[in-house]
Formats: C-alpha cells, structure tokens, sequence
C-alpha cells in the first residue's frame, strides 16, 4: 500500500514541474526561411545545428496550428541567416549544444531518488520482518505465533529413556535431589 502511495505521489511530483506549453511543430529549413522573409519570426534559440523559435502569428503546418516550431539547420547552409533575423527584427538566442552526459543526468536526476527510495522501503521491511520476535507478520507482528499448545498426554523423559548416558542420569538426579 505504501509502496503505490509512493509511486502516486512520485507521479503527481513529475507531472507537476514538467513545463506545459504548446505543441513545438518540425518544420523544414526552407519554411523556417520563409517565415523569416515574412516577418513572422520573433524569438529564434539556436543550440548546434536545432533551430528552436516562436512567431509573432500563428502557423499551420501538416495540419497542426502552433506558435512554435523547430528545425535544423543543414551543414551546408550559407544564407546569412543571422543577418536576416535580425534585420527581421528577431531576439537571437544562443545554448551551449548539450552532451549526451547531460541527458542521463536529467533521467538520473529524476529516477534514481525515487529508485532508491523503494530499495530503502524493501531494506526496511525485510530487516523488521527478521526481527519481528520469531512471529511471522512483519514490522508490526500481526503473524501467526509459532508458540505450540502444551499437551498432558505427551511423554515424560525417564531414567530408561537415558540408561546409557551416565552424565545426563547423574545431573538429572542432581536437579532431583536439589
């Protein structure tokens, strides 16, 4: 039960600080410059060779209407592009290109404190359901109890069930006479 309460809130968690915006559409190079002769780009954010941006109106592309859009820019491109934005009146933007390292410390950023959360909440029930007081029950030793229910009509140990141990004969005598 605490396990999915867990997971429930570690959901909520997620969802709650990931940003929502609108849908960024791919457009192609060539659409990108047009918007740009156009006058309908506002806001371009350049990180290696991805060209991230927002235009002033709105735009259809493949059937989807957005403010934002996203395209790369191919290696062989030599069209002064940043000499047109800005004499279109584009905020130009730049980012450091990201490594792939940056990547996984995001994921592992976000996963493994969750991961070993569980691993800690597994280590905790298995360490309390060992030492539970030889009931079988957990933490809280709500098991069934191990203890057996004395019988009367059990055997009795006597003096011929050990006739051959001298040393058990002999203390048990002494426990006797004491």
């Amino acid at each position: 039960m605490g396990l999915i309460l867990l997971l429930t809130l570690d959901w909520f968690l997620v969802l709650a600080y990931q940003p929502t915006s609108q849908t960024r559409v791919t457009v192609p190079y060539s659409y990108f410059l047009g918007q740009v002769q156009a006058h309908n780009v506002a806001i371009v954010t350049a990180q290696g060779s991805t060209i991230d941006g927002t235009v002033r109106h709105w735009i259809t592309y493949n059937g989807t209407r957005t403010g934002l859009f996203k395209t790369t820019r191919p290696a062989f491109a030599d069209d002064h592009l940043l000499s047109q934005l800005l004499a279109h009146g584009a905020v130009v933007n730049a980012k450091q290109p990201s490594s792939s390292s940056d990547a996984l410390l995001t994921i592992l950023g976000g996963v493994l404190p969750t991961v070993l959360l569980i691993g800690f909440w597994i280590w905790l029930f298995q360490r309390y359901s060992g030492q539970a007081g030889g009931a079988a029950g957990g933490m809280w030793g709500m098991g069934r109890s191990k203890a057996q229910r004395y019988a009367a009509t059990t055997e009795r140990t006597t003096f011929a069930d050990v006739a051959g141990i001298d040393e058990a004969k002999d203390e048990l005598e002494e426990v006797v006479d004491y």
